[in-house]
């Protein structure tokens, strides 16, 4: 049986926490994914298969996948609580992207695909050398763990 607790005003939560149920979903949910990745694994030979699926995807699929990645559901919370907190000003960030893309599209993807790399850290050990493709790497590490 819950028991509701009521700390203050603004929080709500329950006593007891999870279930047998919702652990059994969480270990499901883990096992299907292994599996998932065990069924997939099989298949790729090279780190080429892995990051590129042999560069035989469609356009549109690459294209889904990346907007996929760079607004995930957080990216939605996150905004509203964003413009609550800094008004519509936050929006401006957005206008940014369709000037951006108007540069990397003609520019920087066919100057990638005509290299035929696997990520920008190849290029960085390409243009320059192996420490220059380790300090990106380490500099890129940096800022992710800081956000």
């Amino acid at each position: 049986m819950a028991t509701w607790l009521l700390a203050d005003a603004s929080a709500v939560s329950v006593a007891g926490g999870l279930s047998l149920l919702d652990y059994g979903m969480v270990v499901a949910y883990l096992v299907a994914t292994a599996a998932i990745v065990v069924w997939s694994a099989r298949r790729q030979k090279d780190t080429e298969t892995f990051f590129l699926g042999n560069r035989q995807m469609p356009w549109l699929a690459v294209g889904l996948s990346i907007m996929a990645t760079l607004l995930s559901s957080i990216s939605y919370l996150g905004l509203t609580g964003e413009m609550v907190k800094n008004g519509v000003s936050v929006f401006g960030t957005y206008l940014g992207w369709p000037l951006a893309m108007l540069m990397v599209i003609p520019l920087f993807i066919p100057f990638f695909m005509r290299l035929r790399l696997t990520s920008a850290y190849s290029y960085l050990e390409l243009r320059f050398n192996r420490t220059a493709r380790r300090l990106g790497s380490a500099l890129f590490f940096l800022l992710r763990l800081g956000w």
